[in-house]
């Protein structure tokens, strides 16, 4: 799932639970269950290419820009909201040290444990699942924006 979604439902979270000691392990918890939906990816996509690199720039600045926004507004509880944001996507920085590696042309490390299971999970990335990311977006968004009053 793109770190865009995992943001919106990690800031989804906070403005439902608002009660840090629940939201903040859900949030994280949303990150292992929005991984097991069908979502964009395939071997076809190379980690290498211009493509890659440029929708994952793009899906990174979205994501931020959507924390910048609850930053800025400060809705009721905006700072658990942008906490679980970030909490929700962050598994996905595991993957961040071997990406560089293989971009430097470097030997990659070993996945451990928790690598391992997080690769496991993603059972079905597809190059179809864009529509299941834009329709998972359109729906987390819509039910978030209600509840970003400030």
């Amino acid at each position: 799932m793109t770190a865009t979604n995992h943001t919106i439902t990690g800031i989804l979270i906070a403005a439902v639970v608002k009660e840090p000691a629940v939201a903040l392990p859900a949030a994280l918890a949303s990150h292992l269950l929005l991984d097991m939906l069908p979502h964009y990816g395939g071997k076809k996509l190379s980690q290498k290419s211009k493509r890659f690199k440029i929708m994952l720039a793009v899906d990174c600045g979205v994501a931020a820009s959507i924390l910048f926004l609850v930053a800025a507004a400060q809705p009721t509880g905006w700072l658990l909201m942008v906490s679980c944001g970030i909490l929700a996507a962050s598994p996905d920085l595991l993957w961040l040290p071997n990406w560089l590696r293989m971009l430097a042309g470097k030997k990659l490390k070993p996945r451990n444990k928790l690598e391992y299971f997080l690769g496991c999970i993603q059972w079905c990335e597809r190059p179809w699942g864009w529509i299941v990311e834009i329709v998972y977006y359109v729906a987390a968004l819509m039910l978030l924006l209600p509840r970003l009053s400030v």
